[in-house]
């Protein structure tokens, strides 16, 4: 792809420092059987799915992806997003997938970072939750994810 069509096409929500570096480290696109592996069954056919649905994307357009959300019986995500909101809306996208969780898990989204609550129930930021688990207090060591 080339340099103006990842600044205005691919990642057109992203500043232009972060559009140079990803079209100095874009590489070959590689397909599911760049291995030899044979995919049998997909697996939302059978797990429960969920789609982000990018509703600036000009790569693969929104209309397109909402009908393979639909296909895929999948749970739905929108997002005001190019065709990369994993890097122009992390936090938001993080959000929106917390929300549909395990609630079982215990990560969270803590001022727009995630953080893991620990079973005294207050959220530690994870740089805090990664050190040795006696510097966490009430955590017992437990790790949350």
């Amino acid at each position: 792809m080339t340099d103006e069509g990842i600044a205005k096409d691919f990642a057109q929500d992203l500043p232009a420092s972060e559009t140079k570096i990803l079209a100095a480290i874009q590489g070959q696109t590689s397909g599911p059987n760049e291995l030899g592996a044979k995919v049998t069954t997909a697996a939302w056919r059978n797990k429960p799915s969920f789609y982000i649905v990018a509703d600036h994307d000009r790569m693969i357009a929104p209309e397109l992806e909402k009908k393979l959300a639909a296909q895929m019986h999948a749970k739905t995500i929108h997002i005001a997003s190019s065709h990369v909101p994993m890097l122009s809306h992390p936090p938001k996208l993080l959000s929106l997938l917390l929300k549909q969780r395990d609630p079982s898990r215990r990560a969270e989204l803590c001022g727009g970072r995630i953080t893991h609550k620990g079973q005294d129930g207050h959220c530690y930021p994870k740089e805090t939750y990664d050190r040795k688990p006696s510097t966490v207090a009430g955590t017992s060591g437990e790790r949350g994810l």
